[in-house]
Parts: structure tokens; C-alpha cells; sequence
């Protein structure tokens, strides 16, 4: 028993952390293109994926397309919904793997405030948000919920097309990148 204790605890990765650059450079490679629409994303996002995954996927009418893609311990997902007068783009990176699930925040947040896009006609708003989740689900078992130590932020102008905005969200353990757009038809 003493054994398996001990190779539970070595197998636990020592430096497990959230790669906030690589994170970015996934974000530059698929969702800067995912905002510039379908098209675009077709030309990076090549068939079949770098784990044989068909990638695409679409409703039988095609006002839905969904992609789904990774590399390494990052999964990237998105969809484009077609309407009669708006199409809606959203992609977002996130780590799935290769991190224990409670890093500390505080230095995500600060990877990712040197990353951010900066410069003339980008703004940026957001911060520490702490969210208390209520006690139903896995919540329950905490009588008051759950206390969530977040940082939301929002940044406009710093994506083409100039509809598109871009948010970085993270917590203990989680850090992702997401990029959202409505374009009128």
C-alpha cells in the first residue's frame, strides 16, 4: 500500500503550471483567423486534425458549423452561427492537460497582462472578480458554495475584424483565451 501511495505521489507532475505563451500562440494561429471567418479558419485548421479528429462539424442545414482541434494539452473550440442578418464567430484556447487543476492565479494573470495586446486603439477592462458559486452539483458539499478567485478581462481593438473582442479568463488552475465577434450580414 505504501508502494502505490508512492508512486501516486511521484506520477503527480512537480512543475505542473499553465503555459500562458503557448496559449497565445495558439490563440494567434487559429482564433485571430476563426474571426476572420469560416474561410480563414479552414486555410490553419487542416482536415483531419493533429489527433485524426474530423474537426468540423455543421448542423444539416449549416447555420451552425462547430469546430474542435488540439495540440498537446491544449484544446481549441469554436462555432460560427449563421442567421439571416448576423453571422456570430467565437474560438477559444484552452489547457486541458498537463496541469494539477489549482495553480495559483496570480502569476496566469500576471503572464498574461505582459502578453496582452497593447498599443493605440486598444482598451482593456476587467480584473479580480471573486464569485461565489451556489451549492448545488459538486458545490453542495460546501454549505456556501463555493468561493471562485477569478480575473475576467476584455479587450476591444486589439483583433481584425474591428467587431471582434478578445477575453482572457482565469483562475486557480484554469487560464483561457477566448474571441467572440457578431458580424451584420
Amino acid at each position: 500500500m505504501r508502494t502505490l501511495a508512492l508512486l501516486l505521489l511521484t506520477a503527480t507532475p512537480a512543475a505542473a503550471q499553465i503555459d500562458v505563451p503557448r496559449a497565445f500562440d495558439l490563440f494567434d494561429a487559429y482564433c485571430r483567423p476563426a474571426m476572420q471567418g469560416e474561410a480563414a479558419l479552414r486555410e490553419v485548421a487542416k482536415v483531419p486534425g493533429p489527433g485524426g479528429e474530423q474537426v468540423f462539424a455543421a448542423t444539416e442545414d449549416g447555420s451552425w458549423v462547430t469546430f474542435a482541434t488540439g495540440e498537446g494539452d491544449f484544446l481549441v473550440i469554436g462555432s460560427y452561427r449563421y442567421g439571416a442578418d448576423r453571422e456570430m464567430r467565437e474560438c477559444m484556447v484552452q489547457q486541458v492537460g498537463g496541469i494539477a487543476g489549482q495553480e495559483p492565479v496570480d502569476p496566469v494573470e500576471a503572464a498574461f497582462l505582459d502578453l496582452a495586446p497593447k498599443g493605440e486603439g486598444i482598451t482593456m477592462s476587467g480584473g479580480k472578480v471573486m464569485e461565489q458559486m451556489p451549492p448545488v452539483g459538486h458545490f453542495a458539499m460546501m454549505p456556501k458554495g463555493h468561493l471562485n478567485d477569478r480575473r475576467e478581462y476584455t479587450l476591444l481593438g486589439a483583433m481584425e475584424p474591428p467587431e471582434a473582442m478578445m477575453q482572457g479568463s482565469m483562475g486557480p488552475g484554469v487560464f483561457r483565451l477566448n474571441a467572440y465577434a457578431v458580424i451584420p450580414q
